[in-house]
């Protein structure tokens, strides 16, 4: 047990999430392979080969929706390809609701959903979100 934790503590530092990406929106089946099924995004949507350490899927927390994948890479400059070149998943018809972000620990998680929401409820009229950053609406079309 103090294996696994040790283990668990280990996985949540900053520095592990580095090379980590997030994967929403990859419709999961029975026995899928995982690996796979990302390397195949990257191929087929993205149009990167890569090298991924490791793929996993998380167990989603709404019934009837597909858990999120985390996938960890090998080196930073594969992941930084497939940040780059993400965009291009919105062009292609079978991945075009797939979304790849980058792993953030748990605290950034939760500041950044409520900044969102505070942008939402207060900020309906001339703010926005644009990544983690707050902005005025009429500084977005300036650049």
């Amino acid at each position: 047990l103090d294996r696994v934790k040790g283990e668990m503590s280990k996985a949540q530092t900053p520095d592990n999430l580095r090379l980590n990406v997030v994967i929403s929106g990859l419709r999961e089946t029975q026995g899928e392979d995982v690996k796979d099924k990302v390397m195949k995004v990257f191929r087929e949507g993205v149009k990167q080969n890569v090298d991924i350490a490791s793929a996993t899927r998380k167990k989603s927390r709404q019934r009837g929706r597909d858990g999120v994948v985390i996938v960890s890479f090998k080196n930073s400059d594969d992941k930084e390809k497939i940040m780059a070149n993400k965009s291009k998943l919105s062009s292609s018809d079978q991945y075009k609701k797939v979304k790849i972000f980058h792993d953030l620990p748990f605290g950034e998680r939760v500041m950044k959903a409520n900044l969102k929401t505070l942008v939402d409820t207060v900020g309906k009229d001339n703010l926005t979100l644009r990544g983690s950053r707050l902005i005025r609406k009429d500084r977005v079309l300036k650049g």
